[in-house]
């Protein structure tokens, strides 16, 4: 006579769906690990316009408002006509002066890699 086979238990189920869930977790995370490696290498092939454009908008960014009085910079209320005017600090300046390098020197990279600028001729 056959044997007929017993039911899974409720433990057996769980432990299906869990081992699921933990290859489908493993999945995801190789996934996303395989996109943060093509990431990385494209940041690293391209650091130096990464590093321009960040130091350029931190440079444009940084700048501060003061007021003018009319020479009067104690007392604004008496002035007849105050006016704002804004102002890069040095830093901020020089953060800019290094973000453009970097971009410049980016382009120059690429077009000694490629061989072409990046503008395109018509």
């Amino acid at each position: 006579m056959e044997e007929v086979p017993k039911e899974r238990g409720v433990w057996a189920r769980t432990v299906n769906v869990g081992r699921f869930a933990w290859l489908f977790l493993q999945y995801l995370f190789n996934r996303a690990l395989d996109a943060l490696a093509r990431d990385l290498v494209i940041l690293q092939r391209e650091a130096d316009l990464f590093l321009g454009a960040t130091l350029s908008l931190v440079g444009l960014l940084g700048f501060e408002s003061a007021r003018y009085c009319d020479g009067n910079l104690n007392d604004y209320i008496s002035c007849t006509r105050p006016a704002t005017y804004y102002y890069f600090d040095k830093l901020d300046v020089t953060l800019l002066v290094l973000g453009i390098f970097f971009i410049f020197v980016w382009y120059f990279k690429h077009k000694e890699r490629t061989g072409r600028p990046i503008t395109k001729k018509n």
